[in-house]
């Protein structure tokens, strides 16, 4: 049995999609399963230095250019699928309605990721891990033996992050904003300079926000770290766009500034928010505004003044229940 992963990572889409399948390939080791990663990405190099921190080795991967047509992804994607494996993953939104026809014409059984819930979809399974998610959304949109995995009960966690609590330190925070090192860029620059009380953690796999933040020495940078669990433990809060990070800081327990910055981020902001795990922001430059009107200590207090630990579970078994789930339909 042989899982093959198709999925996007770079400057542009971030490493979310990627550290969420190599959380579920975590778990297919542990099952004896083999997988195999195909990669769209606009930097190819960072990905495969970040993948040979994670001790991923390189015939496990390999690389679509950030130029490829829908037509010749499907094609060579099938090809693939064809040579040796059993099932196969989609986690990314460049697919549509002809590129999902062809790996159905063509015999492909596959989970796909979604968000949106707004279209129609052929999968064998669906998995959505927004909190906000549930199954109703997709009653009149699959076929009738589509398997859902749907809500913050299948939120994915790599192994780094389970198993120990918190040990926070009081003005220690966390930015982590994914792709689009801009706003990295503009946090640093108008925000961490002038709150010289606070010690930032950043995580920003570039070496031109690593040249910016040379001489600020109230800021630790980690561009490729295997133990990312042991920089998050140590926040009081968390500044990161919507994505994956968000699961992984509630399942620690740490309060968060969620900054969207892809469509795909903005209904798990807005639910985060509502369940007080969160304060949200539009946009970078919206809250830099409030910074600087009110003071980011001002926003700290006001945020741990609100938070509530604990009203969404996540319990870091999202991915044993995924891995389940794709093992009994291949059987």
């Amino acid at each position: 049995m042989k899982i093959l992963f198709r999925l996007n990572a770079g400057n542009q889409n971030g490493f979310g999609h990627l550290t969420r399948c190599l959380a579920i390939a975590e778990e297919l080791i542990r099952k004896d399963v083999k997988f195999y990663f195909l990669i769209k990405s606009d930097n190819s190099h960072a990905i495969s230095d970040f993948l040979l921190n994670e001790g991923v080795s390189r015939e496990l991967y390999s690389f679509f250019s950030a130029d490829i047509t829908k037509k010749e992804d499907a094609e060579q994607l099938i090809k693939l699928y064809k040579q040796d494996f059993s099932f196969l993953v989609l986690d990314h939104y460049d697919h549509d309605k002809e590129y999902c026809q062809k790996l159905s014409e063509a015999g492909v059984k596959w989970a796909q990721f979604d968000y949106a819930a707004t279209t129609e979809i052929i999968a064998d399974i669906i998995i959505n891990t927004n909190i906000g998610a549930d199954r109703s959304m997709y009653l009149n949109l699959v076929r009738p033996n589509t398997v859902l995995c749907i809500g913050y009960k299948y939120a994915i966690l790599r192994d780094s992050i389970l198993g120990k609590e918190k040990d926070s330190v009081k003005n220690h925070i966390l930015i982590s904003m994914g792709g689009g090192k801009s706003n990295v860029i503009n946090l640093l620059e108008s925000v961490i300079k002038e709150e010289t009380k606070f010690i930032f953690h950043i995580i920003a796999r570039d070496s031109i926000v690593n040249k910016k933040l040379s001489k600020n020495t109230n800021v630790c940078v980690y561009e490729n770290i295997s133990n990312i669990g042991e920089v998050y433990r140590k926040v009081q809060i968390a500044i990161v766009a919507g994505g994956v990070t968000t699961f992984e800081l509630a399942y620690l327990d740490i309060p968060m500034i969620i900054i969207p910055i892809a469509n795909n981020q903005i209904q798990n902001t807005i639910a985060w928010t509502k369940h007080k795990f969160a304060r949200s922001y539009t946009n970078v430059q919206d809250f830099i505004t409030e910074v600087k009107k009110t003071g980011l200590q001002s926003i700290v207090s006001a945020i741990m003044h609100q938070f509530q630990c604990k009203k969404v579970i996540i319990d870091g078994l999202g991915k044993q229940r995924i891995v389940k789930t794709i093992i009994e339909n291949i059987l």
